[in-house]
């Protein structure tokens, strides 16, 4: 009898313990939603010069009093730069926190920079390599763009765009409903379309298949489904997806990556990935992930405070 209250008790605490998770959950996201209302209205009445600083003070202030997910970055950074100090490293950071700012105020007054005379896209964004990208497109077999989160890719996207391009962003649903939707106008008005990640690869077929330059996303854990390549000599499980459409429909695989070089300054470096097959599935997918990760770990180590270094890119461990 004893026990069977025991279980009793232990059920009604679980239930209770789920219940205000879920609560909490329901008012954090409620939260984030009304910061980015707040934010988005501000920056939305804001001259852009004065839009830039304010989101600096913001970077500033959220490294000193909202930390989110700042030992997370410590670490990911100590397991990278092992020779750096301290300081170092937590400047690094506080810099992140900055150009991740600039990240979120960009995606909001995209509208603005796309016709801005000073500060818009047009003079401010140069692309290097465009050429590569353009012998890619004229195959006719739909492109793969490997890219990672480093710099502003959604600034890379709609410059891309605005040459002539038709980018389809490759994505996954975020825990926030709200934030994921506003991502989603910021890229469907910059005239981009969207291929939402799912359990089959139909659509990123279909958007291959119609000749679009598919952006991939690829440089974040994989859980159960990625393949374990090394990321700056540690094992990480790595996303399959762009070396495989490409191996499997001949689809041309290239790499492009996105730098900030003042605060509203930017260089699109584009480069051609030739590889060539050795006939063995397993072998060819991981040797093509592999190759792609080192091309994002060199613009890594050049401008290690562009990366998202929020992410547990380590999470998921080898067997």
């Amino acid at each position: 009898m004893n026990n069977i209250l025991k279980n009793f008790n232990f059920c009604i605490d679980n239930t209770i313990k789920e219940k205000i998770k879920t609560f909490s959950k329901k008012i954090r996201l409620k939260i984030e939603s009304y910061i980015l209302i707040c934010l988005s209205f501000i920056f939305s009445k804001l001259n852009i010069k004065l839009s830039y600083i304010l989101a600096r003070i913001l970077g500033i202030l959220i490294y000193f009093f909202i930390p989110i997910r700042k030992k997370v970055a410590y670490y990911n950074l100590k397991r990278v730069f092992r020779k750096k100090s301290n300081r170092e490293i937590y400047a690094i950071i506080m810099k992140m926190y900055i150009n991740f700012s600039y990240f979120f105020l960009e995606s909001i007054i995209m509208k603005k920079l796309r016709i801005d005379k000073i500060y818009g896209l047009k003079d401010n964004v140069k692309v290097y390599g465009l050429e590569i990208l353009q012998e890619a497109v004229n195959k006719e077999k739909g492109v793969i763009l490997y890219t990672g989160h480093i710099g502003n890719w959604h600034v890379m996207g709609q410059k891309l765009v605005e040459l002539g391009f038709p980018i389809n962003n490759v994505i996954k649903r975020q825990r926030n409903p709200f934030i994921f939707e506003k991502e989603m106008n910021t890229m469907l008005n910059a005239g981009m379309k969207i291929s939402i990640l799912q359990k089959t690869p139909k659509n990123i077929f279909q958007a291959l298949k119609e000749k679009d330059v598919v952006e991939f996303l690829a440089d974040q854990d994989a859980g159960k489904d990625g393949i374990f390549v090394d990321f700056f000599g540690l094992k990480a499980s790595t996303a399959v997806g762009p070396a495989l459409f490409s191996l499997k429909l001949g689809s041309p695989l290239i790499f492009a990556v996105d730098i900030r070089e003042k605060f509203y300054k930017h260089k699109i470096f584009i480069e051609k990935i030739d590889y060539t097959s050795i006939d063995d599935k397993e072998k060819d997918i991981y040797n093509l992930t592999k190759l792609l990760t080192q091309k994002i770990e060199k613009y890594i180590i050049s401008n290690p405070s562009q990366y998202f270094w929020l992410h547990r890119r380590w999470f998921t461990r080898p067997k």
